[in-house]
């Protein structure tokens, strides 16, 4: 008889272990987007706007511990330069449409830091690196740790090491507090999971602006332009956008979740159907209906899955990508 408990409370344990191992996390509370990065003077930045998640567009979002690097990744040649940003609690409660700059205020030709506050006069958050809001973590990803860690976090900060934007190859990442790819940017050389910009040759004393759309993951919405714009719309089109996001028209429509699965484990993903909606994986290899709304997906590696759903119209009106993350081993 004890055997037998023994043992049924081994099974019990193994099957709780299975299902909490086994977990999605739900869609984050709002995001950000890059809506432009340059040079003013000497001076890089880099310009955010804050978005509400579609679930309630209006509702501040907590950009605490939210990164900004580099193109550093696990691909071999990149991560070469050390460290990121981590936004600090200054982020906890930013109100949807605000824009926020960052800047390298090392360099005495710089953006005015007469504008300066969180929010300034304009309702804008404008920082300089330097700036008590703004941590700076030595810690890059690397082929053995895909993972950013919070280490070496104080007073480490170099805009020319964790974020240059002079180069071939190089990129503006915006990581969630997970330290996940939210948003990319980046010029010439292919990086994954990045938007291109529109230039040619070193990125140098080159700006690039959200000019055009809602769309900040197409290429066709950025505009290579001589002088940048920090701290406002960089176009009508593009005010329109931020004033439809402050009013909580326009939302988060990509949207990220991300699951985490022991090796051979499974997990569903996906919403609930809606009648009125109509469903499309990718890979359409996910399963032999890739237009269910659900999917059970048992993947060996790391992998991405991206639902998008369209009206009757057929308009896609959100697309939910799903990174399921599994951890190798017991």
């Amino acid at each position: 008889m004890l055997q037998l408990f023994k043992y049924t409370l081994f099974l019990t344990l193994v099957f709780s272990y299975s299902i909490l191992s086994a977990q999605c996390q739900g869609e984050n509370k709002g995001s950000a987007f890059i809506n432009e990065i340059g040079r003013i003077g000497g001076s890089q930045y880099v310009e955010l706007v804050v978005v509400g998640s579609s679930d309630d567009p209006a509702e501040t979002v907590d950009l605490s511990g939210w990164g900004i690097d580099d193109n550093n990744s696990t691909t071999p040649g990149e991560g070469l330069d050390p460290g990121h940003f981590v936004l600090g609690d200054c982020f906890s409660a930013v109100p949807v449409g605000t824009i926020i700059v960052i800047y390298d205020d090392t360099d005495p030709d710089r953006i005015n830091p007469i504008n300066d506050g969180i929010p300034n006069n304009q309702g804008v958050y404008q920082l300089p690196l330097s700036s008590p809001c703004i941590i700076g973590c030595k810690s890059t990803p690397t082929l053995q740790n895909e993972h950013y860690n919070n280490i070496g976090c104080g007073g480490f900060k170099s805009w020319e090491l964790m974020m240059d934007m002079d180069a071939d190859g190089d990129a503006i990442q915006l990581l969630n507090a997970n330290k996940r790819v939210v948003h990319a940017l980046y010029w010439n050389v292919p990086f994954a999971g990045g938007v291109q910009m529109p230039a040619s040759g070193s990125a140098l004393d080159m700006t690039f602006i959200m000019h055009t759309g809602n769309d900040w993951n197409s290429a066709a919405s950025f505009q290579n332009t001589p002088l940048g714009n920090p701290g406002y719309g960089n176009s009508a089109d593009n005010l329109t956008l931020i004033n439809g996001i402050t009013a909580a028209t326009e939302s988060a429509s990509q949207v990220q979740i991300e699951c985490y699965v022991c090796e051979g484990d499974c997990v569903t993903i996906g919403p609930q159907s809606d009648p009125a909606m109509q469903y499309s994986w990718a890979p359409s290899s996910i399963s032999n209906d890739p237009s269910l709304a659900q999917q059970q997906v048992c993947p060996d590696l790391t992998t991405t899955y991206t639902l998008s759903i369209s009206n009757a119209q057929g308009e896609v009106v959100k697309t939910i990508k799903y990174q399921v993350f599994v951890k190798q081993g017991f």
